[in-house]
């Protein structure tokens, strides 16, 4: 995606992902671009990769405080 920059925020909420791959969303997040991003409970997806890592995790959802209260991560 071309044109995002810093502060910049993508919403893909009521969406279809079944995955949040990191080589997709690692750039964006690298350029301080933040994600609003809704998980639904049903989809299976591996976002250690964000939890993991603070910088990532403060730019989703502005800390995803609930998931990562829930797996022992960070929090914001």
């Amino acid at each position: 995606m071309n044109g995002l920059r810093t502060s910049d925020e993508v919403n893909l909420n009521n969406n279809q992902l079944m995955l949040v791959e990191e080589e997709v969303w690692r750039l964006l997040l690298q350029e301080g671009v933040n994600l609003d991003l809704i998980i639904l409970s049903n989809v299976v997806c591996d976002i250690a990769w964000i939890i993991l890592n603070t910088d990532y995790l403060n730019l989703v959802n502005r800390g995803l405080p609930a998931v990562a209260e829930a797996s022992g991560g960070p929090r914001t």
